[in-house]
């Protein structure tokens, strides 16, 4: 793993007591910095997270950069509920943090944390550093397989979108210069045709468009069949005028044809026809 084998290297010979127990007499065993973290990630894995934090300790002691020491101590204190020091352990390795490898497995142990917790966005968030981070394909197909369980569980589903465009017409204008219906009407009522010629705003007027849209759902009851949601939706748009939009029109300004809608609705979703089928149901009310 990068600089932790380096440091590995450099530990051989350098050896922490361990003090275990055989056929009933205390007896010390020597290990090495890479046995207690193996010895560490085994009491994990079977449900003795204090002793795992009492080796992690030890570890630290001995060198308080070393990563993997950082993230078996947080993976214990998240074992033993106690999350605000795990997330400061699991963040400690993430800074500490240089391979690849190392950036995976800080970022995925404190999205766990975070999902013990119910903190189920922030942990989608660090899982998406766990993707970005990862060393190979069955790491990336894990944290990939990590957000998705972490998504469906999540009452909260949000998506943002936001583009910065050009815009040949902000106004929904006129691409001709003169009015052709008053230039008939005009020939019918006064027997002559007279050009009426179109005023700048009424003209198409080009520029950039600022757009920022947000739809967020907050489900605040599910069962296996159906599910109850809270719905609010923004679409906002600004608008700055071009040089030529200025001169057709000095004076317009870009804010003048800005415009924002907000909803807020209620969401119903049922599982129908022995599950083959679905319907959804939408009341909102809104604003433009």
């Amino acid at each position: 793993m990068g600089r932790l084998s380096r440091r590995f290297c450099l530990a051989v010979g350098v050896s922490l007591s361990l003090l275990a127990m055989t056929q009933g007499q205390a007896k010390t065993v020597k290990l090495s910095p890479d046995q207690l973290k193996a010895v560490a990630i085994q009491d994990l894995q079977l449900g003795q997270p204090e002793r795992a934090l009492r080796y992690s300790d030890a570890l630290l002691k001995r060198d308080d950069q070393d990563v993997m020491s950082h993230l078996i101590r947080a993976r214990a204190l998240r074992d033993l509920q106690q999350f605000g020091t795990a997330r400061t352990s699991a963040k400690t390795a993430w800074s500490l943090s240089e391979t690849k490898a190392e950036l995976y497995s800080s970022s995925r142990t404190m999205a766990q944390i975070l999902s013990f917790q119910g903190h189920r966005t922030r942990a989608q968030w660090w899982l998406r550093r766990a993707v970005e981070h990862a060393p190979d394909e069955q790491a990336n197909q894990q944290a990939i397989g990590d957000f998705r369980y972490v998504k469906a569980r999540n009452p909260w589903l949000a998506r943002i979108s936001f583009s910065i465009t050009p815009d040949s017409n902000i106004n929904n204008g006129s691409s001709e210069r003169s009015s052709f219906l008053n230039y008939r009407l005009s020939e019918i009522i006064a027997g002559q045709p007279v050009d009426y010629q179109l005023p700048g705003t009424a003209r198409a007027l080009s520029g950039i468009e600022y757009s920022l849209g947000l739809t967020t759902r907050y489900r605040f009851s599910e069962t296996p069949t159906q599910a109850h949601d809270i719905i609010f939706t923004a679409d906002v748009r600004h608008y700055t005028l071009s040089s030529s939009a200025k001169a057709l029109a000095p004076n317009a300004e870009g804010n003048d044809f800005a415009f924002a809608s907000y909803t807020l609705g209620y969401g119903h979703k049922r599982i129908n026809l022995d599950r083959r089928g679905e319907f959804r149901t939408v009341f909102d009310i809104g604003q433009s």
